[in-house]
């Protein structure tokens, strides 16, 4: 079953590639097993054969940077047809054309959508699907009868209505039917039937267009009244630029579209622009209205205002307008009914305040703009949502130079860059902003920007007397509806570190625990006041977080922002560690100060979850490192810069490990931490190393030595001597080598360190394979193992079955080799090292070579050039060389080892 929802995950996204992330949430939700992307892995590669077998041009399945996409090719994916069928029907043709269309889309269905799956997201595609099916049924069916075909209609709604007995829309499209039919008593039936049924289980009578529809057919009379035609929609924004996407979204099907976004985005803009252009598709009127749920002076419209102005611009003379909401609502959607008319409802504050200003007409387009995402109207109408996002860079600038002149902006395009670049890509930002460049049309953008640099603060530079274009006012709008932990959750989140944040770290800032944390940033989500990256991920864009952050240091005070700062750093040094733990338990002697109280420390379950973390986590690291510091936090810095490096390692992000560890370096030796200076040496050593240095690497190797020798850190020195030993046996010193591997190894059993035993003891059994002591290596490799026993330590079991590979192939003990081989890949792919996963392969493709199958090898050095390709690794043309001596029959010999073993 799993196969099949992955297929139909990827189906449903043809075209477009998918995260594996979203795959897994998609496909497993919360029962995801242990091994899940191992899983995943599986289920593709299967795909990828059953796909590859389905005729002359088969769909194909491929991983690309953004994710795995497939490309149906000469196939055609039913969702998409039937989409792409009722899209046409909307853009226009005449009522026979549309009819066709629709029919056509119907008759693709077949039997329940997903049928035999489960799961959250099959269950919400399941109902959305069937959402469209019936709305395109019932817009179909009303074409039918304005065509002198409603008879023909009449089957397919009896089913429909079968299955959904209380949708009044689908009643209402049969009773309609049945009187085109000349089956008046079956409509009266059908009507009665509901009536009953929503009085016997609901309480309630049918809604008041379908009242007025069986009276009507009660009555013999089923004319509309006529209409008056609005035209309501403002003017448009000069120089709109962008969202053009946003645009194509819009213009696809929906009877309700939600416009969310951030205050100040252009929301409004954006709906403008496109209702204009599409004017011509709603003959029958457009209609709009300010809702002012979020203004200045608090006065929000009732939707009774709203309707009462809607019914005047319909042609209702004012006397006649109802005086409750209720039936000003009824009023307002009979007028409306089975009519082409474009309704845009303007800064909405809520979903209640929207619901009596639905037309409920399957021919009438509604657009709804809120801070808010409106989520009562997505799941009780199935909404669609479009969330408006910043600017990019290109959109921006051109934004301000279509208001400034293209000939100014292309005079100085670096100080505009430098301005434009201030304003967080914020659409209100950038408006004011070039308003203040055209106030001033003789000074050069330099001075400007120059001005603006040294204001230092970009809110106070663009602030205004005008409320409605002075962000800080905008945005305190938005907060004046927040609970007092929501405020304070937002405040607090203007300290956070880095570009973006978890719910764990969020949590340790604000010194709460996870649940109230979760429903906190739900309500600032809600308000659009934070926006989700991507899954459990929250940010802020800058002039929202510049705002935050002031209210922090306005409302908090500087000690309660201090304390929330060390929390969070404290959050990130013992969740790192853990990983770090995970991932290489050579490390369990260092010792951490006990957490802040309120910070939350995730336990990290596995080698898998650790490095996914530290993925997610590590921009937000390296800047933890510097806040640290900042605060004067040396103590935490080296441990946290410890924690992390090697990931920097595994990343080969030597640089970044030179330049952070320097600068902790010299804050640690500065306050007389022996401990972190030698460990910071040690991690600097390693990078020097990696980076060509072999020198400075050493001379801070045998430095961090001393130090750990002098301070009586037998771990930690141990380790040091470790890493010398590799580095002078690549600088060919074996005899040297061999020394500090058998120092290592007796200090680490002193120290009853039994990881750290058994890394230098692989190491000791490298160094005898590479000197050509084969036997050696193998009793070196077994004894490292030994120790290893029982430790959780993945990827020193991986390398050291690696070596014995090696070993073994070299002593032409081939069975054996591919055993050590098979269990070394087996851990390098638990332990998610691609590098070394590839090179394992690599290893194993030679031994089958000299054993005689060729084809074996092909397959092991096809993986391994798949894994290299996707790190953009160099040595993937070695491999590449391989393959093409294999396709010309040249069989290479035992090749050289690919990568270091310790």
């Amino acid at each position: 079953m799993r196969q099949r929802t992955v297929l139909a995950v990827l189906l449903a996204g043809a075209g477009q590639p998918i995260h594996p992330d979203v795959l897994i949430d998609r496909v497993w939700g919360d029962q995801r097993p242990s091994q899940v992307r191992n899983s995943l892995h599986t289920h593709v590669a299967r795909l990828r054969g059953l796909l590859g077998r389905l005729g002359d041009d088969p769909p194909r399945l491929v991983r690309q940077p953004a994710g795995y996409l497939l490309d149906p090719g000469v196939a055609t994916v039913d969702l998409q047809r039937f989409r792409a069928l009722v899209a046409a029907a909307e853009n226009g043709g005449s009522p026979a054309d549309q009819a066709g269309l629709l029919r056509d889309a119907i008759e693709l269905w077949r039997g329940e959508p997903l049928d035999g799956m489960d799961g959250v997201w099959v269950d919400e595609c399941r109902d959305l699907w069937q959402a469209e099916y019936r709305d395109a049924v019932v817009r179909w069916a009303g074409l039918e009868i304005g065509l002198g075909r409603g008879a023909t209609a009449v089957g397919v709604l009896e089913r429909l209505a079968e299955r959904y007995p209380l949708v009044e829309p689908v009643i209402d499209a049969l009773m309609r039917a049945l009187h085109a039919a000349e089956r008046d008593p079956e409509a009266m039936d059908r009507y009665e039937r509901l009536r009953r049924t929503l009085a016997d289980e609901l309480g309630v009578d049918p809604g008041p267009s379908l009242q007025q529809l069986h009276q009507s057919i009660l009555r013999g009379e089923l004319g509309a009244p006529v209409v008056a035609v609005a035209a309501q929609i403002p003017v448009g924004v000069t120089g709109f630029v962008g969202r053009a996407a946003h645009l194509d979204w819009l213009q696809e099907p929906a009877e309700i579209t939600v416009v969310h976004g951030t205050p100040g985005v252009g929301k409004t803009s954006l709906a403008v622009r496109w209702a204009r252009a599409a004017v011509d598709e709603f003959p029958d009127g457009q209609l709009y209205v300010d809702l002012h749920g979020f203004s200045a002076n608090g006065a929000v419209t009732s939707p009774a205002a709203a309707l009462h102005g809607f019914l005047e611009a319909l042609g209702v003379p004012s006397q006649r307008v109802p005086q409750g909401l209720d039936d000003r609502a009824a009023m307002y959607r009979s007028l409306l009914a089975g009519r082409r008319v474009l309704v845009i409802l303007d800064n909405a504050r809520d979903a209640e305040q929207v619901r009596p200003l639905l037309p409920g007409t399957p021919t009438a387009r509604t657009v709804v703009t809120s801070r808010n995402h409106l989520a009562g109207l997505l799941v009780a109408y199935a909404a669609r949502a479009i969330a408006v996002d910043l600017l990019d860079e290109t959109e921006a600038t051109k934004l301000v130079a279509g208001r400034i002149g293209s000939d100014r902006a292309a005079r100085e395009p670096e100080a505009l860059r430098e301005m434009v670049g201030r304003c967080a890509g914020l659409p209100l930002a950038l408006a004011v902003l070039a308003s203040r460049i055209a106030l001033r049309p003789d000074a050069p953008l330099a001075v400007l920007a120059q001005e603006l640099r040294e204001d230092g603060n970009t809110l106070d530079a663009l602030a205004s007397d005008d409320p409605a274009i002075d962000a800080r006012t905008v945005f305190s709008w938005s907060l004046r509806r927040l609970s007092d932990g929501g405020a304070r959750l937002f405040r607090l989140l203007g300290l956070q570190i880095g570009n973006d944040i978890s719910v764990p770290a969020a949590a340790s800032l604000a010194a709460l625990p996870m649940s109230p944390t979760r429903r906190l940033i739900q309500e600032l989500l809600a308000a659009q006041l934070l926006s989700e990256t991507r899954p459990g991920r929250y940010a802020m864009h800058d002039l929202l977080r510049a705002y935050a952050g002031e209210l922090a240091e306005k409302d908090e005070g500087a000690t309660a922002c201090r304390a929330a700062s060390e929390r969070l750093l404290h959050h990130y040094l013992h969740v790192s560690h853990a990983a770090r733990l995970r991932m290489t338990p050579i490390y369990q002697y260092l010792t951490l100060p006990d957490p802040s109280p309120g910070v939350q420390v995730v336990p990290m379950a596995d080698y898998e979850a650790a490095h996914i973390w530290f993925a997610t986590e590590y921009p937000v690291l390296a800047a933890a490192v510097g806040r640290a510091l900042d605060l004067g936090l040396s103590s935490v810095a080296w441990r946290l810069s410890w924690a992390f490096s090697k990931f920097e390692q595994q990343r080969g992000n030597w640089q970044d490990r030179l330049e952070g560890g320097r600068l902790v370096l010299d804050a640690v030796i500065r306050d007389g931490d022996r401990t972190g200076e030698a460990h910071i040496r040690h991690s600097l050593a390693v990078a020097y190393s990696r980076m060509g240095q072999a020198d400075l690497a050493r001379g801070m190797a045998e430095e961090a030595c001393r130090v750990q020798r002098e301070i009586g850190d037998l771990p930690g020195e141990a380790l040091t001597l470790t890493t010398l030993a590799m580095m002078v046996q690549r600088t060919g010193e074996p005899a040297l080598s061999r020394e500090y591997y058998e120092r290592s190894i007796r200090l680490n059993r002193q120290a009853g360190n039994p990881v750290g035993e058994g890394n230098a003891l692989n190491g000791m059994a490298w160094l005898a394979y590479t000197v050509g002591n084969f036997e050696e290596a193998v009793e070196y490799g077994h004894r490292a193992l030994e120790a290893l026993t029982n430790q959780d330590f993945l990827l020193g079991r991986a390398a050291t079955w690696d070596t014995l590979g090696c070993a073994y192939h070299r002593l032409g003990r081939l069975e054996n080799a591919v055993d050590c081989f098979q269990r070394a890949i087996q851990y390098f792919r638990r332990g998610e090292d691609p590098y070394y996963l590839a090179a394992s392969h690599i290893h194993l493709g030679s031994v089958l070579v000299d054993r005689g199958d060729p084809e074996g090898a092909r397959v092991e050095w096809t993986q391994a050039e798949q894994q290299l390709s996707e790190l953009e690794h160099d040595r993937v043309a070695e491999v590449r060389r391989r393959l093409a001596d294999l396709d010309r029959l040249v069989v290479p010999v035992a090749a050289a080892p690919f990568g270091d073993n310790v």
